[in-house]
């Protein structure tokens, strides 16, 4: 469970902040709906999807409490930054705070009477307060639905949110799941998978996924120099052969646009700035690879030597050694 506050595969799920109780939150959840359980969650680092989906279930009730709580504060945030702007989500109550100022007391006594836009341009609409929607279910769910919309639309970069596209997140949430437990109980699984999203959809998104079959291809891993092109930005270029420089540096490089100068970032309700959503564009492996093949040609015997796959080496403690080893 502790993976859902993100680590370094997959990212958080909206909301869920270790420093705002967040793993308080899912133990909670899972000691909820244990009893009710036949079984254990993990079983040896598979996924019983029966049981993960009960728990995903009752952990939806805390996307529905979290957006209840905020509603009038994010119609103010919203209302002030403006309908599009992707830091309208996922914000907490002391950035909404600090972002005020005394010359909008004012608005701010006012902002029950705020709304989340209902439509795509976040024009018009009625508005409602959070009395209206918390008393009305069927207009808590309306207003839910427009607010998860549009979190998709604007940070995913969805054309629209519909069943089909919540029925992928769900799988591809689910798949990165199996995915980390499989590599630190098993060994990894595939060495081509990445979770394709800088953002993880929301907990009452990802339901009704216990019939997907969670198969994996493994292919292989890279080689040390495709590995490092793959995760260096173009200023640590001279930790590669020089036969690679220009498909970091080149504005011709057919690879150019994996390497950028300068690029976005979104705290996405963290604090702090190293704890931000890098917007950077994720490696598509056979474009890489097919760039590369030319600049092969060129490395030099040692650094050929360097690019294999050498054997793994394992170091283990003898309590009664007492020889050292040399250099």
């Amino acid at each position: 469970m502790g993976y859902m506050v993100g680590n370094d595969f997959i990212p958080h799920l909206p909301n869920l902040h270790i420093n705002e109780n967040a793993l308080p939150t899912l133990f909670q959840a899972y000691m909820d709906v244990l009893p009710g359980l036949d079984g254990y969650i993990n079983e040896g680092g598979i996924l019983n999807l029966d049981r993960l989906e009960v728990l995903m279930e009752r952990l939806a009730r805390f996307d529905r409490d979290i957006f209840l709580e905020n509603y009038t504060d994010l119609q103010y945030f919203k209302a002030k930054r403006g309908a599009n702007d992707t830091e309208a989500f996922d914000v907490t109550l002391e950035e909404i705070k600090a972002d005020m100022d005394m010359d909008l007391s004012a608005l701010i006594k006012a902002s029950e009477d705020m709304f989340l836009d209902d439509d795509e341009d976040g024009g018009g609409g009625e508005r409602y307060s959070a009395e209206d929607i918390e008393n009305d279910p069927e207009l808590f769910e309306k207003e839910f639905a427009a607010y998860k919309r549009n979190y998709y639309m604007t940070k995913m970069g969805y054309g629209d949110f519909n069943e089909e596209t919540r029925a992928e997140q769900a799988e591809c949430y689910i798949r990165a799941l199996q995915w980390t437990l499989l590599y630190y109980y098993r060994g990894v699984s595939s060495w081509a998978w990445y979770y394709p999203h800088h953002y993880a959809p929301f907990i009452s998104d990802v339901q009704s996924f216990k019939n997907i079959k969670l198969n994996f291809e493994m292919g292989k891993p890279f080689l040390p120099f495709q590995q490092l092109l793959s995760v260096l930005p173009a200023a640590s270029k001279d930790h590669l052969p020089t036969a690679y420089h220009k498909l970091m540096t080149d504005p011709e490089s057919c690879v150019i646009d994996y390497y950028p100068e300068n690029f976005g970032t979104d705290l996405n309700g963290k604090q702090q700035a190293w704890e931000a959503v890098v917007l950077i564009p994720f490696i598509d492996e056979k474009r890489l690879l097919k760039a590369m093949e030319p600049c092969d040609a060129f490395l030099t015997d040692e650094e050929k030597q360097r690019n294999v796959h050498g054997p793994m080496m394992l170091f283990q403690y003898d309590e009664q050694g007492s020889a050292f080893l040399g250099a």
